[in-house]
Parts: structure tokens; sequence; C-alpha cells
């Protein structure tokens, strides 16, 4: 059985955000990238209003100006084809947790 994901999300800490690719300036960008971006931009608007207002989202190195090298979310979707390639970033304060 040939492994063929259709999202690929990665989950960090530390701020509050919603990426996808690229995370690398340098890397080539494509028509499918252009027409990620179209698609993904009005999914994570509707994440964020409803679930995390003020979080940042975007293209990931137009958005936090942090060359990502190497990073997972440039790998699937480049390397692996995985057509919705995210990384969301979230901050959890003591006693006061967003869902």
């Amino acid at each position: 059985m040939a492994f063929d994901p259709h999202v690929f999300l990665d989950i960090h800490s530390g701020m509050e955000g919603m990426m996808y690719p690229n995370a690398f300036e340098t890397r080539k960008k494509d028509k499918l990238v252009e027409q990620m971006k179209l698609m993904t931009n009005k999914i994570l608007i509707e994440i964020e209003k409803k679930f995390c207002p003020g979080c940042l989202t975007g293209e990931a190195f137009s958005t936090i100006k942090y060359d990502s090298f190497g990073s997972s979310i440039d790998h699937n979707y480049f390397n692996n084809d995985v057509p919705l390639t995210y990384f969301f970033l979230f901050k959890c304060r003591l006693g006061n947790f967003r869902r």
C-alpha cells in the first residue's frame, strides 16, 4: 500500500501563527504554490477569525522573515507532493488556554 497523504501539519509552540510553503526564500515558486496560496489564505482566515484572532497567517518566509532551510512543510510539499502542507504555531499561557 502506497503512502499518499493529502495534508501535512507540523505543530510548534512559541508564537501564534499558521503558515504554508515557502519557508525558504530561494525555493522555486511554482504555479501550484500560487494556487495553494489562494485557497489556503481563505481557509486560514476563517480559522483565524474563529480560533486565533491576531495570529500571523501566510507564506512562512514572507510572514516571519526567517529562512528555514530544510523545513518539513517545504520538504513535504516539494519532495513528497503533499498538496496541503502547513505549520501551526501555538502559544499557551498558564491558566489561559485557547481552543
